[in-house]
């Protein structure tokens, strides 16, 4: 795509978040600049004016280029855009309509009017949040960045050097769309048209993936009935007509699992460390989702080899050293919470435990967790779940 180079002044920068994807963002006011047709002798500077009146831009926070505006604007420096990587929306704020320019950086999520309608309430947005962690649809989009990686790499070979991550992410964000639109029939804002050459080889190769997320769209509506009585509560007091709701349940549970899940891989596309970690809190729930970065997916076969020579648990112990996290020793509390591996916050004096449970809809192959083996969640599923005693 041809660039669309325009020169700027910064009037205003918001820290914010995306309200459906929490990504960290820099909401800038930005106003053209027009520059004077005369120079100055023996000069290079160009005089120039500008307006008050400006428009506002999103990007990611923590990008390269949200920095360097930051630091421009600091100094009062003209700032260069290339517009083609913005996508313009019109948008009514107060009862004035806006252009938005949003960065590609930043993931959006289209809904169309009646979509919005059903998902209003605090209490829906918390059922969401709490449906991703039963059934892991983040851990699933994880997966998938490994999966990629087994896919174009030889059999039994690890990443030479941290670079070739961005070749993967490449087509992991074509890929995760294309899930998306062929499992839970939406189309997200970054997803482009295939050809059909790509769309054949993504049959051919990831044709699994696609099955098992329509899999997770024929349980997520029957977790709701089944697990959350005051759901239907909600349904029955804030939606006249129920029947889009639980189709739109399994579509955005499945998309809130793929933003966390590329924001995580992107955020830690330049991770040397094998592991990073988040913490999750919803209304009922305080979770700490361990998994490996996407530099430990290419080293898999590296950490398996760590795993015969006895050395892998004192690489995730001392990970979690440098957070105010250990492994407990004492016996009776192992035993009471029913299970091998339970961690404490020295920080905070918070317990977490590696949680079984019973699940008919466990999908080992494609990145639910393993509840036998730990160990084998967190090196082939990819994510190992703590909650909060």
């Amino acid at each position: 795509m041809e660039k669309i180079m325009k020169d700027f002044r910064v009037l205003n920068i918001v820290d914010s978040e995306m309200e459906i994807t929490n990504q960290h963002i820099a909401i800038i006011e930005l106003v053209e600049v027009e520059f004077i047709d005369f120079g100055l002798s023996n000069s290079d500077y160009k005089p120039y004016k500008f307006g008050t009146d400006g428009k506002r831009f999103v990007i990611d926070f923590k990008s390269d280029l949200a920095r360097s505006i930051i630091e421009l604007a600091q100094t009062k420096q003209i700032i260069q855009l290339d517009l083609s990587a913005f996508r313009f929306q019109e948008e009514v704020k107060n009862g004035i309509k806006e252009t938005i320019g949003y960065h590609n950086n930043v993931n959006l999520i289209r809904f169309e009017p009646e979509q919005e309608e059903v998902f209003i309430s605090e209490k829906l947005e918390n059922i969401i949040q709490e449906c991703v962690l039963y059934h892991h649809t983040d851990m699933f989009f994880n997966f998938v960045f490994r999966y990629i990686i087994d896919i174009e790499l030889s059999s039994n070979q690890d990443i030479l050097n941290i670079s070739q991550l961005k070749g993967i992410f490449d087509i992991y964000k074509i890929l995760c769309p294309y899930i998306l639109l062929e499992s839970a029939n939406f189309k997200t804002s970054e997803y482009e048209e295939i050809t059909e050459s790509d769309k054949n080889n993504f049959i051919s190769k990831y044709s699994k993936l696609v099955t098992h997320a329509k899999a997770y769209c024929d349980v997520i509506s029957g977790y709701a009935i089944t697990l959350d009585k005051e759901l239907i509560e909600v349904i029955e007091s804030e939606l006249e007509d129920k029947s889009p709701f639980f189709p739109k349940l399994e579509q955005l549970c499945l998309l809130r699992g793929y933003e966390i899940a590329i924001n995580r891989i992107e955020n830690n596309l330049s991770n040397s460390s094998f592991f990073n970690h988040e913490i999750v809190t919803t209304e009922n729930f305080e979770v700490i989702k361990f998994f490996p970065t996407p530099y430990g997916f290419g080293k898999k076969w590296e950490l398996i080899e760590s795993v015969k020579n006895s050395s892998f648990f004192n690489l995730i112990s001392n990970y979690l050293q440098e957070y105010n996290l250990e492994f407990v020793k004492d016996e009776e509390t192992i035993n009471e919470l029913a299970t091998k591996f339970v961690l404490e916050s020295s920080m905070e004096n918070k317990l977490y435990y590696y949680k079984r449970r019973a699940r008919n809809d466990n999908y080992v192959q494609f990145a639910e967790q393993d509840r036998k083996n730990p160990i084998k969640a967190i090196l082939v599923q990819g994510q190992l779940n703590f909650t909060k005693k």
